[in-house]
């Protein structure tokens, strides 16, 4: 699946307009910098509104590199990693009370309930395999004991 673009996002957040994605990608072209950093400079969006969309993005995305996106403090905390590695999941980022979280495609609904109840936050799942979970849990215990 291809990756939902930043200013799609923020346009279907109600954000910004097709007009300010048109004038954010022009500029774009221009110094390179990237979308977000450019909609902020133009004062269209906050650097909250930026994450929060980069979160949703993020949790629209199948087959991710979990090393590349890495886990967020927030989020971590959240949803610690014993109770992770109980759920078969990895938490990734956190905004408000939304968690998105890597998961095996085959993760049942009722198991997403149960870390929605015990973590109160409404839960996003990227797709990710089992043993890229796994691997990736086991790395994070690590730099966790390692701090």
């Amino acid at each position: 699946m291809l990756d939902t673009r930043m200013g799609e996002v923020l346009c279907r957040m109600g954000i910004i307009q097709k007009e300010d994605i048109d004038r954010i990608l022009s500029q774009q072209r221009q110094t390179r910098q990237k979308f977000g950093q450019i909609a902020i400079r133009l004062g269209l969006v906050t650097q909250e509104q930026i994450w929060e969309a980069w979160a949703r993005q993020l949790a629209e995305r199948e087959g991710i590199d979990l090393d590349a996106v890495g886990s967020d403090t927030p989020a971590v905390e959240t949803l610690p990693l014993a109770t992770a590695r109980r759920f078969g999941v990895v938490p990734l980022r956190l905004w408000g009370q939304n968690l998105v979280v890597a998961a095996p495609a085959d993760i049942s609904g009722a198991t997403l309930e149960q870390l929605a109840r015990e973590t109160g936050c409404q839960i996003h799942v990227c797709v990710s395999t089992s043993s890229s979970i796994r691997e990736h849990l086991q790395r994070l215990s690590e730099a966790m004991c390692a701090a």
